[in-house]
């Protein structure tokens, strides 16, 4: 059951929105789109964009290799999340996500970084109105290992694994269309993306298993990933979306030189994202929402909670 108060959540609040008939005006409201899932537009040059969030988060369990989830004592995570994009030309930009946590498990608690995650985007083509030509964008992805992945305390009790320790390369491709009506315009946006970690050196406990005397190198199996986001405005000022997210992953190469053995093995994950978006003006807008995995195959069972202010330039 703990998956589903998000959604009650989120709907629950939902309700509290006036639907309105009235034609837009005062100022062009703008859906806040995905903070999973790649941006399919590159921001205007000199004309950036920032959101800042608090997530928090239950990962109460894990997914073995038939579908089953293993009831393990809860996580909890609290922390800040920043989102940076930034248009150098009309076609070339960068987005930036970045992330603090703060762990807790019976007693324990401890605060590290977060993996950091910085993307170069081409703009392909621009949503054209009258016609199917969608926003189109296709990023180069890395990902940094800024989070703590090695020489684990077990007596924190897994509170302080925040990262996977691999330099991760991948390409996406994000595109979003926007289908417009004077009162309730909806949007589609998606990616498809494809990650290839590079191999990391571990000592001690990590985040592929072994012990305090762990010595060897891990090499996470790539994986791909997609986004399917569906946005629909419910009057001038607000606007709901759902979103759902796959990931599948090949099993990785481990080599253990001694020690207890690293795993990398092969993993899926299905999750889904409802939200609820207010727009302010036509540079601040908001979104509350949720996150949680509906189904996967040796990953995290998990809830999270989010609410972030978005402005933009």
């Amino acid at each position: 059951m703990k998956r589903f108060w998000l959604f009650g959540s989120v709907f629950w609040i939902n309700s509290l929105a006036l639907f309105s008939n009235e034609p837009l005006k005062e100022y062009e409201p703008w859906f806040t789109g995905s903070i999973l899932a790649p941006s399919p537009t590159t921001r205007p040059p000199c004309h950036p964009a920032f959101e800042l969030a608090i997530v928090g988060a239950d990962r109460y369990g894990r997914y073995d290799s038939h579908w089953h989830v293993i009831d393990r004592p809860s996580i909890w995570s609290i922390g800040p999340y920043l989102g940076a994009q930034v248009g150098f030309t009309k076609i070339l930009g960068i987005d930036f996500i970045g992330a603090i946590t703060s762990n807790f498990c019976q007693g324990e608690n401890y605060t590290h970084p977060l993996d950091t995650i910085l993307r170069v985007g081409f703009q392909v083509s621009k949503d054209q109105k009258d016609s199917w030509i969608p926003d189109f964008r296709i990023l180069l992805q890395e990902t940094f290992p800024s989070g703590h992945y090695e020489h684990f305390n077990p007596a924190k009790k897994g509170t302080d694994a925040t990262g996977y320790g691999s330099y991760q390369t991948g390409i996406h491709c994000a595109f979003q269309k926007l289908f417009r009506s004077p009162y309730h315009p909806f949007r589609i946006r998606g990616s498809l993306g494809y990650v290839l970690p590079a191999s990391v050196h571990l000592e001690g406990f990590n985040a592929y298993g072994g012990n305090d005397e762990t010595s060897g190198r891990v090499r996470p199996g790539s994986h791909l990933t997609a986004y399917l986001l569906c946005e629909y405005r419910l009057s001038h000022s607000w606007a709901v979306g759902i979103e759902s997210n796959y990931r599948q992953g090949i099993k990785g190469r481990a080599v253990t030189e001694r020690g207890a053995k690293m795993y990398a093995p092969p993993f899926c994950e299905l999750s889904m994202a409802p939200q609820l978006e207010h727009t302010y003006s036509e540079h601040l807008a908001s979104r509350l929402g949720g996150w949680v995995s509906l189904a996967g195959k040796n990953t995290s069972a998990f809830a999270v909670f989010f609410t972030s202010i978005l402005y933009k330039y």
